[in-house]
């Protein structure tokens, strides 16, 4: 079992099943600022891997993401209005948008919860 480790040290199953549709979904946070590490079971008990192995992970799931084949990038425009799967997409603002406003535009963001929350728990055996 892999695990994605949050910043706080609060470890994630990286692959679990969607609470919805049942299909693997990936949770985890491609910002360096989201990520702690990734870990692993060993004798049922969670250890976090040393950090250039972390490293190595995380570039390797980063590097498969951004394949043309699974990325969906959007040029945005004034009035555009997007919903998406929180629990089934990776996600991550290019560097481009987080640079001075008056450089990249004003990028203003909202969120909201529809309804209910799932936790990312592993399959039953």
């Amino acid at each position: 079992d892999l695990y994605f480790v949050n910043r706080e040290g609060h470890p994630h199953p990286l692959i679990y099943p969607h609470p919805d549709t049942g299909r693997d979904t990936m949770c985890f946070h491609l910002g360096d600022s989201f990520l702690g590490g990734f870990a692993t079971r060993v004798q049922g008990e969670i250890r976090i891997l040393p950090s250039d192995v972390s490293r190595a992970i995380r570039d390797d799931v980063v590097v498969t993401l951004e394949s043309d084949d699974l990325m969906y990038s959007h040029e945005w425009r004034v009035g555009d209005f997007a919903i998406i799967d929180n629990l089934a997409v990776a996600h991550y603002a290019v560097p481009a948008t987080q640079t001075d406003p008056a450089i990249a535009g004003l990028r203003i963001l909202h969120r909201t919860t529809v309804e209910g929350h799932h936790i990312p728990r592993k399959a039953s055996p």
